[in-house]
């Protein structure tokens, strides 16, 4: 017998799984477009095995921060030729003595493009790195909470939405150059990629596609999210005149609400969050991931 209580729950449910779906796949977006200023590169054919380049070069010598030299690191080993590119950039960069902003976007621009086309492998990883970049999110969320800097009340993202596009990229440069408070977790979340695909390349996780188990622990998820007072509030703003919607946002903390989604998150069953991260890379890379968010949430 359909139960309209029951079907509108699924709904609910199913709607805002795919919700997260697209949460985990921004979160992986945001990592690799930040700020998006290199074209779509391609990974080379047999990258992984060209020779790697020899440590103490004018990347060593250009930075002494451990969380740099472990990023280089790892671009050697997965990417090599786009490491080697990294040296020729830096070399010339600081031959014109480029600043520490300019400095910091050259290094976080390299093994973007070989990353973004390495969707397929990320899509085999094992779920131990989604857990790993859902850490180190929710640590940097902590922290942005703890040091006051502008980003994570409303009115703040408010303020940078009235920003220039100028005014919005050297905003951007001035947070994620070299030393500047995002740069070590942009750093970390390429970095948790790149080991990722490393590992898919010789151990592939081959995971299935979401099953009914997983719609009924995302059911779960999505309907514990949905009476969260923070998430309530911002929906029944719907309608509602532009001042008072305005008022809503400047007053939430979206720090502390993406954090308590994202541990909410964590608490899903290993095997339900490795195929929620697969499905979302695929969702991605076929491009379909507009056409399903809307078909189950009507958004």
């Amino acid at each position: 017998m359909f139960d309209a209580r029951y079907s509108k729950q699924r709904a609910i449910g199913l709607g805002f799984g795919l919700g997260v779906t697209a949460l985990v796949a921004g979160l992986f977006f945001a990592a690799l477009h930040f700020p998006a200023m290199t074209g779509p590169g391609t990974e080379a054919a047999g990258d992984a095995e060209l020779p790697v380049a020899e440590s103490g070069g004018t990347l060593e010598a250009a930075f002494s921060d451990q969380p740099t030299l472990d990023y280089i690191a790892k671009l050697r080993r997965t990417f090599p030729s786009a490491a080697a590119e990294l040296e020729t950039s830096v070399r010339r960069a600081v031959r014109r003595e480029a600043g520490n902003v300019e400095l910091g976007l050259i290094v976080l621009q390299a093994g973007t493009g070989d990353i973004t086309s390495s969707i397929e492998r990320l899509a085999r990883a094992d779920v131990s790195y989604l857990d790993a970049l859902l850490d180190l999110t929710e640590s940097q969320l902590a922290s942005l909470r703890r040091s006051g800097a502008p980003y994570c009340m409303g009115n703040d993202l408010m303020m940078f939405a009235g920003l220039s596009e100028q005014q919005l990229y050297r905003a951007i440069f001035d947070r994620v150059g070299h030393g500047a408070g995002l740069y070590e977790y942009a750093l970390g979340v390429n970095g948790i990629l790149l080991d990722a695909i490393h590992e898919a390349r010789s151990d592939p996780d081959l995971h299935r596609p979401l099953d009914y188990s997983d719609q009924q622990a995302l059911q779960t998820l999505g309907i514990a999210l949905m009476t969260k007072p923070e998430i309530v509030k911002l929906l029944t703003t719907e309608g509602k005149t532009r001042s008072e919607m305005d008022a809503v946002l400047a007053g939430t903390d979206f720090c502390a609400l993406a954090s308590g989604i994202l541990a909410q998150i964590g608490t899903l069953p290993e095997g339900t969050k490795g195929r929620l991260w697969a499905e979302a890379l695929r969702q991605i890379e076929s491009g379909r991931w507009r056409y399903t968010l809307y078909r189950y949430t009507g958004y």
